[in-house]
């Protein structure tokens, strides 16, 4: 399984965040008119020697952005994102997964308010 398909399944399967988004939940962009609100996340991997080079583990950072209407319903979806990655790490042993940032934002040509999280999330 990939890091996007383990990321967006960890995601789809946290009631919390389900019951706000629904299946709104997209890798590299949203398509347009899509309902509000959402969450879309990207990826840039690294792949990392473990000692003596016999595996290798996948190291990806992830940026996850959430959009709604207002900050505050920005912020809800974002506080479900961080739940359901920390409940997903808690079932896999073999992930480390954490927040190593988050900011809000505004985009005014969509009038719309974003929050951001970044995950460091490795994977053997």
């Amino acid at each position: 399984m990939s890091v996007e398909t383990d990321f967006r399944a960890a995601l789809a399967a946290h009631a919390a965040l389900t019951t706000l988004v629904g299946t709104r939940i997209s890798e590299n962009a949203v398509p347009p008119g899509v309902a509000l609100p959402y969450v879309v996340f990207t990826t840039t991997h690294t792949r990392d020697g473990v000692l003596y080079g016999a595996d290798t583990m996948d190291s990806a950072q992830i940026t996850v952005e959430c959009w709604d209407k207002t900050a505050a319903g920005a912020l809800a979806v974002a506080v479900q994102v961080e739940a359901a990655i920390a409940a997903h790490e808690t079932a896999t042993p073999s992930l480390a997964a954490w927040k190593s940032s988050q900011f809000g934002g505004y985009d005014g040509e969509l009038d719309l308010d974003a929050y951001v999280l970044t995950f460091e999330w490795v994977a053997q």
